[in-house]
Parts: structure tokens; C-alpha cells; sequence
């Protein structure tokens, strides 16, 4: 197996000229997209200054100066009374401008993709019979964390070791894995090189897409999910297989 190849397993709208415009009461079928009108400056007003006015009544005045707000400015707008705070917000000067990172937003939003593909991903091998060790392993949880989401998921815990594979199994198991080893290789652009050695213990993927193979064999064999960690962990070990 090529050892270099390696496995990775969220202001003004435009006014539309009036040579383009169609009558009153009559589409105009040239027209492509309707202008939408901006978002009121009140809401992002509104919005600041409460912000602002609650962190200067918790003390937090650097807060509000990262905000834009100096302390005069800020002194000023707590002394006002409620009518002349509502003309504050409620102008119609933008005198706030309103931006978004886009670049935090995406690494906001991949986070989230991938803490929920994760929480798919422990779910699904708790309900495939992994033992406390391998989810230690595999995500760091603790046994207190294991035993919450096994009552969680409604999923029983098995006390003592597991039973061990009948001969039937064990061959079923391996014969499936390095089957699915290759597969995983090749369509990643690599052709397996390596020896059988390396391709029964998965040497080359990484924990993940370990875990992901041995959820699929599982499945299909209604096996735990556990029994076939501890026969691949067996080899990777340097034991027989």
C-alpha cells in the first residue's frame, strides 16, 4: 500500500429606470429580479444600543469601546430619557455599519457540520455495540459520558468481555475488511501495493475511516461492532489474526 497516500474521514435600493418599468397593474416580463427593499437602519440601531447599554451597566466599558462607542458617547446615552432613546433608535440616519465576516461565518457553520456528523457518528457505534474503551478511544469519552448517552439512546450495557467470534465470523469479518480496505484505497487514486499484512490491519487509514469500515461490517453482519475492534486492534497489535 503506497504509504504516501493518506485518508481524511457547518443605503438606497437602485430605483429601476422608468424606460423599464412596466405600467401599473401589468407585469413586465423583462424584469428578471425585483428590487428588495433594505432592512430598516432601525433594527441594527436598536439592536447596538441595547447591546451597548447593557454592557455599560455591567461595568463593561472596553466592550463597548471595541464596539465603537467612546465613553462620552456612552455617558450621553444613559442619561437619556426613554422618548429621546427611541428617536436614537428609531432615526433614519444608517449611522451604524452593519458587516459580516464571511470567513468566520463559514468556519462557524463547518463546525457545526462536523460536531453534528460526530454526534451521528458515536450515536451510531454505541448502537452497534461499541464498549466503553473503543469510544474512549475513538472520541475521548470518559465511562460517565458513555453510560449518559447509552440511556440516552436507550441502549443497554453489556458487563464482562464480550463473547468471542465463532471461526465462521472471524473469516466473514476479515474477508469483508480487506475487501473494504482495497475499495477505500482505490478510490482514493491509490492502487493497493502493500502486503496483506498492512491491508488487514488498515495500516494506512486513518482511526476514522478505521471506525467507519468496521460500522459498515457490522451492519452487515450483525456483529458488534466491538467484537470486530478488538479483531482488527488484534493485528494492529502485531497479533494473529
Amino acid at each position: 500500500m503506497n504509504r504516501d497516500c493518506k485518508f481524511t474521514p457547518l443605503s438606497k435600493v437602485t430605483p429601476v429606470p422608468s424606460s423599464n418599468r412596466a405600467p401599473v397593474g401589468m407585469a413586465n416580463n423583462n424584469d428578471k429580479i425585483t428590487p428588495v427593499a433594505p432592512v430598516p437602519s432601525y433594527i441594527f440601531n436598536q439592536a447596538l444600543v441595547t447591546l451597548v447599554l447593557q454592557e455599560a451597566s455591567e461595568g463593561k466599558m472596553q466592550r463597548c469601546k471595541s464596539l465603537g462607542f467612546t465613553p462620552d458617547l456612552v455617558l450621553r446615552l444613559q442619561s437619556l430619557a426613554p422618548t429621546k432613546l427611541h428617536k436614537v433608535v428609531s432615526s433614519p440616519y444608517m449611522w451604524i455599519k452593519p458587516s459580516v465576516d464571511t470567513r468566520a461565518l463559514e468556519l462557524v457553520l463547518d463546525k457545526i457540520d462536523r460536531d453534528e456528523e460526530l454526534e451521528r457518528l458515536i450515536n451510531r457505534a454505541i448502537k452497534l455495540g461499541a464498549t466503553t474503551p473503543m469510544l474512549n478511544i475513538f472520541f475521548g469519552l470518559s465511562h460517565t459520558e458513555v453510560a449518559e448517552r447509552r440511556r440516552t439512546l436507550q441502549v443497554q450495557s453489556r458487563t464482562g468481555r464480550l463473547p468471542a467470534l465463532s471461526n465462521e465470523q472471524r473469516h466473514a469479518v476479515w474477508e469483508r475488511w480487506v475487501t473494504l480496505v482495497q475499495q477505500l484505497e482505490k478510490s482514493h487514486g491509490c492502487e493497493p501495493a502493500a502486503s496483506i499484512q498492512n491491508i488487514m490491519s488498515g495500516a494506512e487509514l486513518d482511526e476514522m475511516n478505521q471506525l467507519d469500515l468496521m460500522l459498515v461490517i457490522a451492519e452487515e453482519q450483525n456483529i458488534l461492532v466491538g467484537q470486530i475492534w478488538l479483531e482488527i486492534a488484534e493485528c494492529q497489535s502485531g497479533g494473529d489474526a
